[in-house]
């Protein structure tokens, strides 16, 4: 039984579901006959063509014999609801001709109350008994080619409209109501002989309308027409029929046509139909003419000159148009309505003969919907013009410039394109017309002159409800361009039905050679967005210079007679305070991904230079906006404004003071809004600091280049390149030097309009005049900054770090020649480190090619150092200034060194502790004090220790080393050596540096750090910084060698360690063979030991003391043999 039951389930299912899809389905429509009033009074003299499964049609001898051939099928009422339209679907095929005469074709979807019954049914003379009005739904009455359109009884000219109870085939019958106008595509397309699709459906909706939903499109795509529509009156809830009409009259008369086949006509409830998107075909514009106020009153006293080929149309004159504009409009073959999807575009050639619209607004054009423009009237004529209005038009209208004339102004504002908003087409003022800024011609001051153009203009809404508008006007030889892509935000207009030209007669024109505009290939499409080509670039020199409000104490030199490029301030002798001078581009910049933008030059210093000036030239590359130059190539010519945006250099000469101002000190300074030659004002600040080169090179009299680049990166940020060199003879070096790069990761500026310099009153007294020359602006590739030229130096600015004197206060002094320097105190500094760091006199950045090396030599006085009580390194830090009245203290913190801390050992067997657990004798210092390795980033690099391990450093002097050079890979090899010249003491290694990242990659300054029990003095000689090949390290010499060489005079050598507890080492020399006593005694002068009495041979000898038997306190020995005698102290702390 359970089984049985399901069973029956599963039948009646299946039931439910075959009887959904016979509802759901089409059906063929079988009953077809003519229909007219009562009888067969609408066959056209034709005869029915029955045919079976939806098929049936009409056909004749002739064409319908001036009246109308209607059939109509029928079909059981189908009621459509929300969820389910009525839907008829089917083909129609017209043989010999198609129904191109004004309204060739009719049909619909209809309830008809009184059609009758089929008589005849399946013959020739088939025909239904009723009449065809008391008809309800929806005909359709396709337009074709450039026909009139149908009138309606209410509602005006229409495509589609409702039958209200009328006549199906009449559009007055009964108040038939139009639905409004749909235009067939392509433009102008013509019902012509072939099969052409057709669907029809219609939805009722929750509000009480009909949806109507219908197309008819040929087969090869060369007809279409369709639309939706909504009855809001909801004229029948049902339908029951399809007519379809064929027109014999209206000129159709002479037609070829000779049947109408409906095939495949299917009725049914589904889906609501798709509506195939339009076919589009370019075309070129057809219809020219002056367009002015209701006459051609914009002639210019210009002939129109009819096109000998579609799309083409010009204007010409014996001279140029009368002192006002002569003005053309092609119109559309219907107004054209762009989608998200679909760009419209017009393209086309301009050629002007004789001159171009060079002067001030010489043309004017652009894309619109006219509302009054009229009808063209004298067609083909001279004289052919629109008979409406050039008023009433919403679109965009473009105003080249040309050359340097100023901008067109509009309500809002200067601009070379803008909206207009419902006034005259060619003002810039009626209707509050809006600008959409300012795009100059390129290359820069580039003139419309005579030749050909080419031209584009499409117009695409956008999702968020505006319009993109692009748009190019290029001369055939890309010697001119104007283009770009603008944003209308309020979308004037949806739509758009022609265009227009203009030439203006006035403004300067009156006396213009040009004699004619022609209008090439205008062609209308739909489609993609246009692509503006890319504006050609030619470089050009900077002409308009002048004094700006941040210094105006020397007047500018330019005269008219200059040379484009150049200019000059100076006067009888230097200035009193700031004299400065601003060149201005001709238009503002923004450099791009692929080309920088760059500007570059030369700077003349004529009688004399900068010396050591603080402020003996500070130059700028800025935008300024609304700046204006006043009273140009005139002494007192000069711009207005002081908010600036971009970049300040400030390079140093000699030894004068770096720039310092707001956040700093430095060589490169960001300026936002601020005054462009202030450190302090610019609200900036430094972002980078590069000296010049060689070291402290002065800037003298002569001649410098000079530029900058600036191009913005991928990730959004700013790459600042510069260089400003004095030239050289041919094959010599420069003598001075300042340049670099830098990363502004958040920029100041996108945009750039003018490079400004500066020099104030601390210049040579000689010099009396400055010469800027050939300052070129240019887009491309970024500058390469040439190679600073090198010289190696001493190094001459000591101080002592972090006030680190040891705990016995010791002082620096200075050296007497450049490279040296001395620390000392009255006693060792045996607990405490003294710390002296020395600046470079310039920041050293090695490269794979150019290795950094710093060598030099210190003296140990009264002892060497104890354990790993010498640490040296080099770093790059900022330690501020050194105060040198008194203590020479650097003014700055200890604590930001980062770079390379050597830690040298003193008879020991193992290396440094460093972070981590690791050990090592030499290694990176980040950001921390440069004798200590306490940060948890830093790490060791190399491992070796001194030959031999047990190496006890003593007095007498060391040769030191390091070098450091990058590798290609990232890495850097470090290579050091530090060697007592006794031959007794030698430390020297060669190690990568493989940390990412290392602890720098540039150096500006050497520290030394000293702890010991008995140095006195440390004579620090000769430290010179160079770049080349890294050091040689020398060989070490064995112990044994040490040993065998006899010393050549007697010494003895400071006990070590000292303090010490119990016991301690002496080390003599012996240069020959002799009796040799050695004595301890107290500071009473009791001997409390004897530790040598007897004959020794020469060489070196050391003897151990133990004083564990002795108190702690202070002790002396000495040494007698022959006639040397020698007397040193220990101290003894238990």
């Amino acid at each position: 039984m359970k089984k049985l039951a399901y069973t029956s389930r599963v039948l009646v299912f299946a039931i439910i579901l075959i009887s959904g899809a016979i509802i759901n389905a089409q059906t063929a429509i079988t009953q077809w006959g003519f229909l007219g009033a009562n009888g067969p009074t609408r066959t056209g003299g034709w005869s029915f063509v029955p045919g079976t499964g939806g098929n049936a049609g009409v056909a004749g001898n002739q064409s319908p014999n001036g009246t109308w051939s209607v059939i109509r099928g029928a079909f059981d009422a189908i009621t459509p609801t929300a969820e389910q339209a009525i839907v008829i679907t089917g083909k129609i095929q017209f043989t010999g001709a198609g129904p191109s005469t004004w309204s060739g074709l009719r049909f619909g979807l209809f309830r008809h109350d009184n059609p009758g019954a089929l008589q005849n049914a399946g013959t020739s003379t088939a025909v239904w008994s009723g009449s065809e009005g008391s008809s309800f739904g929806y005909m359709f009455a396709p337009h074709s080619g450039t026909n009139n359109l149908v009138s309606w009884a209410s509602g005006g000219n229409g495509t589609q409209g409702v039958i209200r109870g009328g006549t199906w085939l009449s559009t007055f019958g009964s108040a038939h109501r139009s639905l409004g106008v749909i235009t067939p595509k392509p433009s102008r397309a013509v019902l012509s002989a072939g099969t052409y699709d057709f669907a029809i459906s219609v939805r009722p909706t929750s509000d009480g309308k009909n949806e109507l939903k219908y197309f008819l499109m040929k087969e090869d795509k060369s007809y279409w027409i369709g639309g939706t529509f909504f009855d809001d009156e909801k004229i029948t809830a049902s339908f029951n029929g399809v007519c379809f009409g064929l027109n014999g009259g209206n000129g159709a008369e002479t037609s070829t046509i000779r049947g109408m086949s409906l095939i495949g006509v299917r009725a049914g409830l589904g889906a609501a139909i798709t509506i195939p998107e339009a076919p589009w075909v370019d075309y070129y514009i057809p219809d020219w003419g002056f367009v002015g106020n209701k006459a051609a009153t914009r002639t210019g006293g210009w002939d129109f000159v009819p096109g000998d080929v579609i799309g083409n149309a010009g204007v010409k004159g014996t001279k140029a148009p009368n002192g006002t504009w002569s003005a053309v409009r092609g119109q559309f073959l219907e107004p054209i309505t762009p989608t998200v999807t679909k760009a419209l575009t017009i393209t086309g050639k301009i050629k002007f003969v004789g001159a171009g619209p060079s002067t001030w607004s010489g043309l004017r054009f652009g894309v619109f919907r006219h509302d009054s423009a009229g009808v063209l009237r004298d067609t083909t004529k001279p004289t052919a013009f629109w008979t409406g209005k050039e008023a009433d038009a919403f679109g965009y209208m473009f105003v080249p410039r040309s050359g340097s004339n100023e901008q067109v102004s509009w309500s809002n504002g200067n601009g070379t394109q803008g909206v207009i908003r419902g006034g005259s087409w060619i003002s810039t003022f009626g209707n509050s017309h809006k600008s959409l800024g300012v795009i100059n011609n390129r290359p820069v001051r580039s003139v419309m002159d005579a030749g050909t153009y080419n031209f584009a203009m499409s117009v695409r809404p956008t999702a968020d409800g505006k319009n993109e508008i692009k748009f190019f006007l290029i001369k055939e030889d890309n010697k001119y361009w104007y283009g770009g892509t603008v944003i209308d935000d309020e979308r004037i207009t949806t739509s758009f039905n022609g265009v227009c030209f203009a030439l203006n007669g006035g403004n300067g024109a009156e006396t213009s050679t040009i004699r004619e505009m022609s209008l090439l290939d205008v062609k209308v499409s739909m489609g993609n967005v246009l692509t503006v080509p890319e504006a050609p670039w030619q470089a050009y020199y900077v002409d308009a210079w002048g004094n700006t409000p941040q210094g105006r104490n020397w007047p500018i030199l330019n005269t008219a007679d200059y040379i484009i490029g150049n200019a000059s301030m100076g006067a009888d002798k230097r200035p009193s305070g700031w004299a400065t001078i601003k060149g201005g581009f001709a238009e503002t910049h923004t450099p791009t991904v692929q080309k920088a933008l760059i500007v570059k030059g030369t700077f003349e210093y004529v009688g004399g230079g900068a010396n050591n000036a603080y402020t003996w030239l500070r130059y700028a590359l800025t935008f300024q906006d609304s700046a204006k130059l006043n009273d140009q190539n005139k002494t007192t010519a000069n711009w207005t404004g002081t908010r600036h945006f971009g970049y300040q250099f400030t390079p140093r000469s000699g030894v004068g003071e770096l720039a310092n101002g707001a956040g700093g000190s430095g060589s490169l300074w960001t300026i936002r809004d601020g005054n462009w030659n202030s450190t302090w004002s610019n609200n900036g600040g430094p972002v980078t600091t590069v000296l010049q080169a060689p070291a402290r090179a002065v800037a003298t009299a002569g001649v410098y280049d000079w530029a900058i680049s600036v191009q913005p990166l991928a990730n959004g940020s700013n790459e600042i390149r510069w260089y400003f060199v004095k030239k050289a003879a041919a094959g010599k070096p420069t003598d001075y030097w300042f340049g670099g790069s830098y990363i502004d990761p958040n920029p100041v500026s996108t945009k750039f309009n003018g490079i400004l310099f500066g020099v104030a009153n601390d210049l040579d007294e000689t010099c009396k005049q400055v010469n800027i020359n050939d300052v070129q602006v240019d887009m491309g590739n970024p500058i390469v900054v040439p190679e600073a030229p090198w010289q190696s130096f001493y190094v001459d600015t000591w101080g002592i770090l972090g006030q680190r004197r040891g705990n016995a206060g010791w002082v620096m002094t200075p050296g007497d020649v450049v490279g040296d320097v001395t620390i000392s105190g009255k006693a060792a500094p045996a607990t405490d480190f003294a710390v002296v760091r020395g600046q470079f006199a310039t920041t050293v950045t090695p490269s794979t090619a150019k290795a950094l090396l710093v060598t030099g030599k210190f003296e140990l006085v009264g002892g060497g150092f104890d354990n790993w009580g010498l640490r040296y390194g080099l770093f790059n830090s900022d330690a501020g200034k050194v105060e040198t009245t008194l203590f020479y203290n650097w003014l700055g913190s200890e604590t930001n060194h980062s770079g390379y801390l050597f830690f040298a050992q003193s008879n020991s067997k193992h290396a440094w502790s460093w972070p981590g657990g690791t050990t090592g004798s030499f290694g990176g210092i980040i950001n921390g004090i440069p004798i200590y390795n306490y940060g948890a980033t830093d790490y060791p690099v190399g491992t070796a220790l001194s030959t031999p391990q047990t190496a006890v450093s003593r007095a007498g002097v060391y040769d030191f080393a390091i070098s450091v050079q990058p590798l290609a890979d990232g890495t850097a090899e470090i290579r050091h050596f530090l060697t007592s010249r006794d031959k007794r003491y030698y430390w020297a290694e060669r190690a990568v540096d493989k940390n990412n990242p290392r602890a720098t990659t540039r150096f500006n300054s050497i520290v030394f750090g000293l702890n010991s029990s008995s140095t006195t003095a440390m004579k620090i000689h000769d430290v010179k910084v160079d770049i080349g090949s890294p050091i040689t390290i020398p060989t070490p010499v064995s112990v044994e060698d040490n040993i065998s060489s006899l010393p050549t005079e007697y010494q003895l050598n400071q006990n070590y360690p000292n303090p010490f507890n119990p016991t301690t080492t002496i080390e003599f020399a012996l240069p020959k063979a002799g009796q040799v006593k050695l004595v301890v005694y107290d500071v009473l002068g009791s001997v409390v030991a004897e530790l040598v009495n007897k004959e020794l041979n020469a060489g070196y000898h050391k003897v151990d003391f133990n004083a564990a038997n002795i108190s702690s306190g202070v002790y002396f020995y000495s040494i007698k043999t022959g006639e040397f005698n020698s007397v040193k102290k220990l101290i003894l702390l238990k």
